[in-house]
């Protein structure tokens, strides 16, 4: 009798450790998921969100709570929903899928996202996580310098066509000296 009271409450011991391991694991997951300035969401099958960061809020106003069970394509830009359907698409296929797109805030300014898709299998559920990251300022610096480049080319075509013109004019006032 004494071995099997031992036993239950060595078993007992044993289940409070693995409930506190359990408590002190999914904590540390909610730390990261909650102060992250990615976007992190899980996604089923059917494209509604099942979990949604509150970076949401952070980076397109977005109240992470009334996204749940709502389409992930409703914040995309109409432009941009059939390439994250494709890859989406290319997600569940091959395993793992990115892309850069534009969201719509809540505010109706736009915002570009770096999206990374991993399907997952979990319960026997395939699952799409979803990870982004706001690249709005990247793509406008980048803009900038297309821009500066562009003009850079344009005034070194402009001092070309500047130095072969004076190289006629040289011609020209010579022969009109002589």
């Amino acid at each position: 009798l004494r071995r099997a009271i031992g036993r239950a409450e060595q078993r007992a011991e044993e289940a409070r450790r693995a409930e506190e391991a359990r408590r002190a694991s999914e904590d540390r997951y909610r730390l990261i998921a909650d102060n992250t300035h990615n976007l992190i969401a899980v996604i089923d099958l059917g494209g509604r969100y099942l979990y949604a960061s509150p970076s949401f809020q952070r980076v397109l106003g977005i109240d992470p709570a009334t996204l749940i069970g709502t389409s992930s394509l409703q914040s995309l830009c109409a432009d941009d929903r059939s390439l994250a359907t494709e890859q989406v698409d290319r997600a569940l296929d091959k395993g793992f899928a990115q892309l850069s797109c534009r969201v719509v805030r809540a505010d109706g300014a736009l915002r570009w996202v770096d999206l990374s898709l991993t399907a997952v299998e979990r319960d026997g559920e395939r699952y799409l996580v979803l990870v982004g990251s706001d690249i709005t300022e990247r793509r406008l610096l980048e803009e900038k310098l297309q821009q500066a480049l562009k003009m850079e080319a344009m005034g070194q075509v402009a001092g070309s066509v500047a130095h072969d013109f004076n190289n006629l004019l040289t011609a020209i006032g010579g022969y009109a000296e002589l």
